[in-house]
C-alpha cells in the first residue's frame, strides 16, 4: 500500500515539474546557442554578417517551401540550404553555428512589429 503511493506521488511530481524542466533545458540550450553566435560574430565579422543574410534568406526560402508542400521539416531546409549556399563560396562554417544563424533569424523575422 505505501509502495503504491509512493510511486503514485513521485509519479504525480515529476509529472508537475516536467515541463519546467522542458522550459529549463530549452532556455539553458538558447542561452548556449547565443553564446557561441555572439562569440563567432566578434571573431569573424565578414562571415558572420554573410550568415546572417543567408539564413534570413534560408528561412525565407523554408516558410515558401512548407507553404507550396514542398518540403514537411522547414527547419532541417533552411539550414541545408545555408550550408550548401556557404559550401559552394568556401565558407566551411561550423553546422552548430549555421543552426544558431537560423535560429536566430527564425527568431527575428517572425517578431517584427505588424506594420500599420
Amino acid at each position: 500500500m505505501f509502495k503504491e503511493f509512493l510511486s503514485v506521488f513521485v509519479e504525480n511530481v515529476l509529472l508537475a515539474f516536467a515541463p519546467l524542466l522542458a522550459s529549463l533545458a530549452a532556455a539553458w540550450l538558447l542561452a548556449k546557442a547565443r553564446k557561441a553566435w555572439l562569440d563567432f560574430k566578434e571573431l569573424h565579422n565578414g562571415e558572420a554578417w554573410m550568415l546572417e543574410e543567408i539564413a534570413s534568406l534560408a528561412v525565407k526560402a523554408a516558410e515558401q517551401a512548407k507553404l507550396s508542400e514542398f518540403i514537411t521539416d522547414k527547419k532541417a531546409y533552411a539550414c541545408k540550404i545555408a550550408t550548401e549556399w556557404l559550401k559552394a563560396r568556401g565558407l566551411n562554417i561550423n553546422v552548430d553555428l549555421i543552426d544558431a544563424a537560423i535560429e536566430a533569424a527564425v527568431f527575428t523575422e517572425f517578431n517584427k512589429p505588424a506594420i500599420q
